[in-house]
């Protein structure tokens, strides 16, 4: 009885771990199936993703390489049409070729918003390297170009006899010059282009009635200015203004990202 009492009992405990054994193999394979079902399943949406990623660089991509094409055509056509002004200057305006420059500026953004916008400059056109660049950044109502801008109409000022006549030893001394003077410029700008232009002439871009850039003639210290201040330079500078507004109109949205000044605007 008691042999076949164990018996029976560790027969029943055979049964009993056999049991477990199975509920717990039948466990695991059903885990393990669920496992390998959320893997798949987080490996498609791994796999989904990568692609997304992919496909968004590429798209970025080709957009960047697109801006920069853009960008590089337009300054091209923008420096052609500058070159074909300029041999005009010279050969039906007389024209020293080695005394005179032409810029082409256009509003641009900064990167922070509350920043003001500026005229950055796209095409330049000098034989000579005379008067190397100010570094100024012309902000709506700076200089002659930036008054153009403010304006929105053309404007000619021979700055050379102005600064000349100025008795400015610091920067005091600047601050008391009368305001439509000094157009903005601060102490420093007035250092960096006193002494550089015998004057300016510049004309507005125009897009519709929003000035979008300036076009401007320079003419270094020293030479003569006022021969070049006649109704034919002016009609010639507005031609090629009209050219280059063209061409940035053709330029895709986002390429340039410009702001329109619209000329209801306050200037800056």
């Amino acid at each position: 009885m008691g042999v076949a009492g164990d018996a029976s009992a560790d027969g029943g405990g055979r049964a009993a771990r056999t049991f477990v054994r199975l509920v717990v193999g039948s466990g695991a394979v059903i885990g393990g199936a669920l496992l390998a079902r959320r893997r798949r399943g987080g490996a498609v949406m791994l796999t989904g993703a990568g692609l997304g990623l992919y496909w968004y660089d590429a798209f970025s991509l080709a957009i960047r390489r697109y801006r920069v094409d853009a960008t590089k055509a337009f300054r091209r056509n923008a420096g052609a049409a500058l070159s074909a002004a300029f041999l005009a200057l010279v050969e039906e305006e007389g024209a020293d070729p080695a005394s005179v420059g032409l810029k082409a500026f256009v509003i641009q953004n900064r990167v922070w918003p509350f920043l003001p916008p500026y005229l950055g400059r796209v095409a330049e056109v000098r034989l000579a390297h005379l008067a190397p660049a100010t570094e100024i950044q012309w902000t709506r109502g700076k200089g002659v170009i930036g008054q153009c801008w403010a304006d929105s109409r053309p404007l000619a000022i021979a700055t050379e006899p102005i600064y000349a006549a100025l008795q400015i030893d610091s920067e005091a001394d600047w601050l008391r010059v009368p305001a439509e003077t000094r157009m903005d410029l601060s102490y420093r700008d007035f250092l960096h282009i006193r002494g550089k232009y015998a004057g300016v002439v510049a004309v507005p871009i125009f897009s519709g009635s929003a000035v979008v850039g300036v076009v401007a003639l320079d003419v270094v210290h020293g030479r003569p200015f006022e021969p070049l201040v006649t109704p034919p330079v002016f009609m010639l500078l507005e031609e090629v203004a009209a050219v280059i507004g063209h061409f940035l109109r053709s330029v895709r949205p986002g390429v340039y990202r410009h702001r329109p000044a619209r000329m209801s605007d306050t200037v800056s």
